[in-house]
C-alpha cells in the first residue's frame, strides 16, 4: 500500500516536472492550434450573410495575416522591455474574452455590415477586420513572447526557438485538421468559438502566475455562459441551423410569390432549396419547374445523373415522375441527406441514389453512360469552378450517350453589350464539346442586367423545336423555352488553369 501511493506520489511529481520543463512548448501548442481553428471558423461566421466566395476566404486570410503580423511585432518590442510570464496570461486571457464575445455578437455584427451599400469584397473585408482583427493581434503577441522567454543561455537558443516553432506549427496543423475533419461535423461555430476561448483560458494556468489564477477563473466562468446562451441567425423565419462539413446550414420559414415556403440556404443571399410548408410536393421554384420540363426530352431515360442535391426536392421529383430511370444525386455533403429528411420531408424513392462526392471527382471517376446531366451545384451564389471548365465539360460529353442532354443553372447576367458575364463564358466552354447550346432565362419578366436564373441546355442534337413543343404544352412557360438568348461564342472559355468564376458573376 505504501508502495502504491509512493509511485502515484512519484508519477505526479513526474507530469509536474514535464508540464513545467515544456509549458512554453505547449502553450505554443495551443496557441497555433487555435489560430488556425479560430481562422476556419471565421468562415463559417460570414457565411449566412455573405457566402463563402474567393473574395470573403482572401478577406479573411488578408486580415488574420496583417492582424499576426502586427501581433508579432506588439509582442516582440514588449518581450524585450518586460520579460514578464504574467504578461502571457494576460494575453490568453484578453484573447479568449474576445473570442466568447465575438461568438454571441457575430451575427448581428455581420448582419449589419452585409446590409451597407458597398460590393461584397468590401463587405467582407470590413467584417473580418471588426471581427477577427483584435483576438488574432493577441493571439499573434503570444509567440515572439514565448521565443523570448524561452533563450536562457545563448549556446542553446537555436534549440530553444526552433522549440517554439515546432511546437507552434504542429499545433496549427492539428487545428486545421482537426477543425476540418472532425469539429465542424460535432459543433456548432459558435460552440466552436467557445471551445478555442476556453482551451486559452485552461492553458493559462499552466505559466503559473498566481495573481492571476481568480482571473482566469472569472475568465472561464464568463466563457462558459456564452456556450448556453442563445445566438442564431438574425434572419426572418428562422427554424434551424447546423454546421456540416462543407457549410453551415440554416433552414428559414419565408413568403414566397404570396406562399409560406421553408427553404433551406448555405447564405444570406440565395436560396437553395425550398418546399411549400403546406406540405405540397411541386416543385417551388422557376427553374426547377424548368429543369423539371427539360427532363420530358428523355422520358424513357435509363439513367439520370443530378449534380448537386440540396434538399433534394428535384431529384425526388424526378425519381417519382420517371420511376423507370434510375436517378443517381452527387452532393458532396453527406449532412444534407438527414437535414432533408428532417426538415424538408425527402422520401427517398428507390430509384434514387444519393452519392456523397465532388461532382467532378464524380464525373472523373465514373464510366456510367447517361442519358441526361443536370447541373446544379453553387457555393453561395457561385459555383464551383471545377464543374465548369472545358476539362469538366469534356466529361460530361464522355458520360453521355449519343444523343445524350446537359441542362445546367445558372445565376448569372444575361449578356450585354461591352461586357463579359459567367454565362457567356459558360456557353463558350460548352461549344467546345456540343454542337448545340442555347441558353434560357428562367424569368423573363426580369430585366436584362439583373442577377438571375438561366438554364443552359447543351446537345448535339438540335433541341429547340422539342423544347417549343414542351413551352406550348405547358402555358406557365411561355415565353421561358421557346425564345433562347442570343449568344456568340467567344474565346473567354473556362479551364482548369483559369476559370474567373466571382469576377464574372459579381
Amino acid at each position: 500500500m505504501v508502495n502504491i501511493c509512493y509511485d502515484k506520489v512519484a508519477l505526479s511529481d513526474k507530469i509536474h516536472n514535464v508540464l513545467v520543463e515544456w509549458r512554453l512548448e505547449i502553450v505554443a501548442f495551443v496557441t497555433g492550434f487555435v489560430i488556425l481553428a479560430f481562422e476556419l471558423t471565421a468562415a463559417r461566421v460570414v457565411a449566412p450573410y455573405l457566402g463563402s466566395t474567393i473574395y470573403v476566404w482572401t478577406s479573411i486570410i488578408g486580415v488574420i495575416l496583417a492582424a499576426l503580423a502586427v501581433g508579432y511585432i506588439i509582442g516582440g518590442v514588449l518581450a524585450d522591455k518586460r520579460k514578464k510570464l504574467s504578461d502571457l496570461v494576460v494575453f490568453l486571457l484578453a484573447a479568449a474574452l474576445v473570442i466568447a464575445s465575438l461568438a454571441l455578437i457575430k451575427d448581428w455584427a455581420v448582419r449589419v455590415i452585409s446590409e451597407l451599400p458597398f460590393p461584397l469584397q468590401l463587405q467582407a473585408f470590413f467584417a473580418s477586420l471588426l471581427l477577427f482583427a483584435l483576438p488574432t493581434v493577441l493571439l499573434g503577441m503570444v509567440m515572439p513572447y514565448l521565443a523570448r522567454l524561452n533563450i536562457t543561455d545563448l549556446n542553446t537558443s537555436g534549440r530553444k526557438l526552433s522549440r517554439i516553432d515546432a511546437a507552434g506549427t504542429v499545433g496549427s496543423l492539428a487545428g486545421t485538421f482537426m477543425t476540418g475533419y472532425f469539429l465542424f461535423g460535432l459543433v456548432g461555430s459558435r460552440q466552436l468559438l467557445t471551445i478555442l476561448a476556453l482551451a486559452l483560458v485552461a492553458v493559462s494556468f499552466l505559466l503559473g502566475a498566481k495573481k492571476y489564477y481568480v482571473g482566469g477563473v472569472v475568465v472561464a466562468l464568463v466563457v462558459m455562459m456564452s456556450f448556453f446562451v442563445s445566438s442564431r441567425p438574425l434572419l426572418s423565419g428562422y427554424i434551424s441551423e447546423s454546421d456540416t462539413r462543407y457549410s453551415r446550414v440554416i433552414v428559414r420559414d419565408i413568403d414566397y410569390l404570396g406562399h409560406q415556403v421553408k427553404v433551406l440556404q448555405t447564405d444570406g443571399q440565395s436560396l437553395q432549396s425550398g418546399v411549400y410548408s403546406s406540405g405540397s410536393k411541386e416543385l417551388v421554384f422557376d427553374y426547377t419547374q424548368a429543369f423539371a420540363s427539360t427532363s420530358e426530352l428523355k422520358p424513357n431515360a435509363k439513367n439520370v445523373l443530378i449534380i448537386g442535391g440540396g434538399a433534394f426536392t428535384f431529384p425526388e421529383y424526378i425519381a417519382k415522375k420517371q420511376p423507370t430511370a434510375q436517378i443517381d444525386t452527387v452532393e458532396i455533403d453527406s449532412k444534407l441527406t438527414a437535414i432533408s429528411r428532417q426538415s424538408f420531408d425527402f422520401d427517398q424513392p428507390a430509384n434514387l441514389s444519393v452519392i456523397n462526392k465532388d461532382g467532378r471527382q464524380y464525373l472523373n471517376q465514373t464510366n456510367k453512360p447517361y442519358d441526361m446531366i443536370f447541373l446544379d451545384a453553387f457555393n453561395s451564389i457561385v459555383p464551383p469552378f471545377q464543374l465548369l471548365t472545358e476539362q469538366a465539360v469534356q466529361r460530361m460529353r464522355g458520360n453521355l450517350l449519343n444523343n445524350g442532354v446537359v441542362v445546367a443553372n445558372f445565376i448569372a447576367r444575361p449578356p450585354m453589350s461591352g461586357s463579359s458575364s459567367l454565362i457567356e463564358a459558360a456557353y463558350s466552354t460548352f461549344k467546345t464539346e456540343f454542337r448545340y447550346v442555347n441558353v434560357y432565362k428562367v424569368s423573363p419578366w426580369l430585366p436584362s442586367n439583373a442577377t438571375q436564373n438561366l438554364l443552359l441546355v447543351a446537345s448535339n442534337t438540335d433541341l429547340s423545336s422539342e423544347l417549343k413543343n414542351i413551352a406550348s404544352n405547358q402555358p406557365q412557360f411561355a415565353g421561358v423555352l421557346d425564345e433562347h438568348i442570343q449568344i456568340t461564342a467567344t474565346s473567354n472559355k473556362l479551364t482548369d488553369d483559369y476559370a474567373p468564376i466571382e469576377r464574372l458573376v459579381l
